[in-house]
């Protein structure tokens, strides 16, 4: 019984020297975790794992800033063909200024290839600061690379603030998006103890059937207005040109009368007609359907504008 006892009470002190030895490791500091990413890169870059080193070398030059790390991420990443981390890679690269002019060369060549493919965000919160999560992963950098499809977007702060948005992103376009941080308990309307619970439901039926009505007496979307616009411009500048050749044609009597062919001028006279009564037809249709069945969406700003940005669009969205 003696034995039995003093066997458990050693098996209790192991177990407590295991524990305190235990509790006592220093955790890891951001060079030693860096350095074994580094090292899992190289080990992925040997098993042809690109992808994988790729993200091991973002992410140990995440920890510690290293140029070395970051030309590695940027060479398995080309090598890997994968977009968003070429992206990611030459993007982080070209900010820091980590390359000669000859890697820079070549990095904005591989990062427009790479947008092409993926979507760029530019994401913020108000108020900062603030820590941002992609379709559930952490965000290390204002601007981020997103695959082509519905992504989703949080923010959060200090207190408990938080804020989400959903994104549906095409290849090639550029977004910012900017999240207003709220209570986490804001939503939750106060006790009413005192007095009946509302109807919201009596009170929100005229605003929908006007929004309904609204719907049905403009069907049109502002890209139709927009299109209109465009194509009325271009009936416009071809009006412009038939008009140019039939005037050069007519002149053809005094300059160089051997040239000149009355039927090839009426035949550009003809064209130029038909041209401008086209630009103004158009015209005329396009500014009635943005008058009378295009919805620009009432009286409320509308929270995504969309501009030219580079060779693409990019949308700038409030949450």
């Amino acid at each position: 019984m003696r034995r039995h006892r003093l066997a458990l009470f050693l098996l209790a002190c192991a177990v407590s020297v295991s524990q305190l030895a235990t509790a006592q490791e220093p955790n890891p500091s951001h060079e030693e975790v860096a350095a074994r990413l580094f090292d899992e890169g190289l080990v992925r870059f040997q098993r042809h794992d690109y992808a994988g080193a790729a993200q091991a070398f973002l992410t140990a030059d995440s920890l510690v800033p290293n140029t070395e790390a970051l030309k590695d991420a940027i060479t398995t990443a080309l090598r890997a063909q994968d977009p968003m981390l070429i992206a990611r890679a030459t993007d982080r690269a070209l900010r820091r200024r980590a390359l000669n002019e000859e890697e820079a060369k070549a990095a904005r060549t591989a990062l427009a290839d790479a947008l092409k493919q993926v979507a760029s965000i530019d994401v913020q919160c108000a108020p900062a600061p603030c820590t941002m999560l992609l379709d559930g992963a952490a965000v290390d950098a204002t601007t981020v690379y997103a695959l082509p499809g519905d992504h989703a977007i949080v923010s959060r702060g200090e207190h408990g603030m938080k804020a989400s948005a959903q994104l549906s992103c095409v290849a090639g376009a550029s977004y910012r998006v900017t999240l207003q941080l709220t209570p986490a308990d804001a939503a939750k309307p106060p006790p009413t103890a005192s007095k009946p619970p509302a109807r919201p439901a009596a009170r929100s039926a005229p605003a929908r059937s006007t929004q309904l009505a609204h719907a049905a007496q403009k069907p049109l979307a502002p890209a139709i207005f927009i299109a209109g616009a465009g194509a009325t411009l271009a009936l416009a500048g071809l009006t412009t040109w038939s008009g140019l050749e039939a005037l050069a044609a007519r002149d053809l009597h005094e300059s160089n009368p051997d040239a000149y062919d009355p039927a090839h001028v009426r035949t550009w006279q003809r064209r130029t007609d038909y041209l401008l009564l086209g630009a103004v037809v158009l015209g005329l249709a396009t500014g009635a359907a943005g008058l009378f069945w295009v919805d620009w969406g009432g009286d409320r700003p509308s929270p995504v504008s969309i501009a030219p940005h580079g060779l693409g669009l990019r949308a700038d969205i409030r949450f």
